[in-house]
């Protein structure tokens, strides 16, 4: 049997191919990349994507061959303790066969492993893209904790991000240590069918010292897990309240002592025979972990809060009160006795201002009622009523406010023309003062003189909308036509575009149809 070289031009061809396929199987994410930059780009801040975008990859980047390192160290180091001999039982030559076949590609088998490990776990760290900012462009607030005396940035910028890498680096340890072990076995530094010496010594110390930085990983975990007690919402307000302070807190101290005390274990176990102390240690540290940390808080919870609320959780019901007036602004205020006197009709009708500009209206229970008095047809509705205030007479008042969005679900025909090109926008403004109700309860309804009322843009607005086509748009409700008039939006003049657009949102009309020049 002889074996050719492949030509030049099968070389060329298969090289095509394979680029072809790769950007097929790319294109959805590539349309999405290009698609989000185009947008941000429209309304001026490709700075913003650029930034995201650069986040992304330096965390993909950093995890990634942080991992993919880590773990080809540790591969190599599973090689190199491997014992150069093995007694001549079936298992052990079936293991001196794998090694003398693979031993001229270990160091490729090893890369491989590395950067196919390193990839899953490191790729998927860029979704923390915000936390990393946050964490890069940390700031100090001027007040801290009551129970820590932690400066609130601290939970606002540091705390997220660092959790995150404590809990990723456990994981990926996890993973390390067991692929680890998978090699030792493979090379004959794990024996299970000898009686004697299952693990070599030098496969003892690398799984132990592995084993060992898993629990001081735990131990940081536990470490950080304390600050997430400022925000428990174990009892009746949110807060550290009498069961995560001396309950919970010391329960998780403990644990952490008991972290350090079992990593101890495992580096002393190095010198001695076995794996009866690390396993004693790492179930007595199970054990702990389910009585100290869960079911005696409960305990504390159930016997000691509940029967006496009142008196346990005053000091710390104290301190969120305390801390919500801080955060509104309330904690400065000044108080001015008023000396009060008898108060006739007439004083109450010379300074009646106040009065006139007391809401009647409920915003939260008028949103229905603005999509029933004023929503027109089925294809508008009202998601969102905010409480603004306009001129109104010469008199500032409260004003409900609320946009009549389109709602795509109330289309009367559902065709890719109907809802992309036709009915493309809300339509106008719907506003009510509210300090005024009519005699049923009803808002009483005003217009706000908005010029253009067309609303291409809203935060209830699924999909996308093309504007400035061949096909006219449904006006709104006194106007004849109308078509969008704004500079705003993806500009789709060229071909590239049009693909683009088309293989993100997978609708090819975008490409296809004669409407869209």
């Amino acid at each position: 049997m002889t074996f050719r070289r492949p030509s030049k031009g099968r070389l060329l061809v298969s090289s095509i191919i394979a680029v072809v396929l790769v950007l097929l199987f790319s294109a959805r994410g590539l349309s999405s990349f290009f698609v989000n930059l185009l947008w941000f780009d429209s309304v001026g801040r490709s700075d913003v994507y650029w930034g995201i975008l650069r986040s992304k990859v330096e965390l993909a980047v950093i995890f990634t061959v942080g991992c993919a390192v880590f773990l080809w160290v540790n591969l190599m180091l599973a090689d190199r303790l491997a014992p150069l001999t093995l007694p001549n039982t079936p298992e052990d030559l079936a293991v001196m066969k794998f090694r003398e076949v693979t031993a001229r590609h270990r160091g490729k088998l090893r890369t491989a492993v590395a950067l196919l490990i390193g990839l899953m776990l490191g790729l998927p760290a860029s979704g923390q893209w915000e936390q990393w900012m946050m964490f890069r462009n940390r700031q100090a607030f001027s007040v801290g904790d009551p129970q820590f005396k932690a400066n609130v940035g601290f939970y606002v910028f540091r705390l997220p991000f660092a959790q995150f890498v404590v809990s990723w680096a456990f994981g990926a340890l996890v993973l390390v240590t067991l692929i680890s072990i998978g090699f030792h076995f493979v090379n004959g530094s794990i024996r299970p069918q000898d009686r004697v010496q299952r693990v070599t010594p030098q496969a003892k110390v690398h799984i132990s010292v592995l084993i060992a930085g898993g629990t001081l990983l735990r131990a940081a975990n536990y470490w950080l897990s304390r600050y997430e007690l400022t925000g428990s919402q174990r009892g009746v307000v949110r807060g550290a309240l009498y069961t995560d302070v001396n309950a919970q807190l010391p329960a998780t101290n403990l644990m952490i002592l008991v972290s350090f005390a079992v990593t101890l274990l495992l580096l002393w176990n190095v010198r001695q025979r076995g794996w009866r102390l690390p396993v004693l240690g790492v179930g007595l540290w199970a054990v702990v972990a389910i009585v100290a940390g869960s079911v005696y808080p409960a305990l504390v919870q159930r016997f000691v809060v509940q029967p006496n609320v009142s008196t346990r959780e005053l000091p710390y019901i104290q301190r969120n009160i305390e801390a919500t007036k801080a955060a509104m602004g309330l904690d400065k205020v000044e108080r001015v006795s008023v000396g009060y006197s008898n108060i006739s009709a007439s004083d109450v009708q010379a300074d009646d201002a106040p009065l006139r500009d007391v809401r009647q209206l409920d915003p939260t229970q008028m949103r229905d009622r603005f999509s029933l008095d004023q929503g027109l047809t089925s294809f508008y509705g009202v998601n969102d009523l905010d409480v603004d205030r306009y001129s109104i007479d010469g008199r500032t008042q409260q004003v409900l406010v609320a946009a009549r969005e389109l709602n795509p679900a109330g289309l009367p025909n559902k065709t890719w023309v109907s809802q992309h090109l036709i009915y493309t926008h809300g339509c106008g403004v719907i506003a009510a003062p509210a300090s005024v109700a009519t005699s049923d309860g009803r808002p009483s309804y005003i217009d706000l003189g908005v010029k253009r009322p067309q609303i291409y843009f809203g935060d209830g607005l699924d999909g996308y909308a093309v504007v400035k086509t061949n096909q006219k748009e449904q006006a709104c409700a006194g106007a004849t036509e109308t078509s969008f008039s704004a500079d705003s939006g993806i500009k789709v003049n060229s071909t590239m575009r049009k693909i683009a657009l088309a293989v993100n949102f997978g609708e090819f009309n975008l490409f296809g149809s004669r409407l869209v020049d």
